[in-house]
């Protein structure tokens, strides 16, 4: 299942979102400009033709998203290095929102999928 994830600022939301999907499917990545516009937004208001450049409110570099990198060294490398805030998240078999932090930070996407197929975590198939 391990696999690499290549994004760069031509890629729309919706494309990344939708590759990370199918290669994560019980995981969910959700990009924004920036952390205050990410507290502030909801799944409806995510524009998935917009490009991750036109997302963007810094000049980035192209990255690649590996299986074996932790939930926060990933996550701080969309921001470090792609110029855009990215957050990590699951639904629990309730249906309720989780996002990465403390325990799951440390967490590879592998591990943190793995852990989330076997405490029933939604299947996140993307729409």
């Amino acid at each position: 299942m391990a696999a690499t994830i290549s994004l760069n600022g031509n890629k729309s939301i919706g494309t990344v979102m939708q590759e990370f999907n199918r290669i994560y499917p019980y995981l969910t990545i959700w990009l924004y400009s920036d952390k205050e516009e990410a507290k502030k937004a909801s799944w409806n208001y995510i524009d998935f033709d917009k490009t991750i450049s036109d997302s963007r409110n810094k000049r980035g570099k192209d990255i690649s998203i590996l299986a074996h990198e932790s939930i926060g060294e990933i996550e701080s490398k969309f921001v470090k290095e792609l110029g855009i805030f990215a957050n990590i998240c699951f639904r629990n078999s309730d249906g309720k929102w989780f996002y990465s932090g403390d325990i799951s930070d440390k967490l590879t996407l592998l591990e943190l999928n793995t852990k989330c197929s076997q405490e029933n975590c939604l299947y996140g198939e993307w729409k």
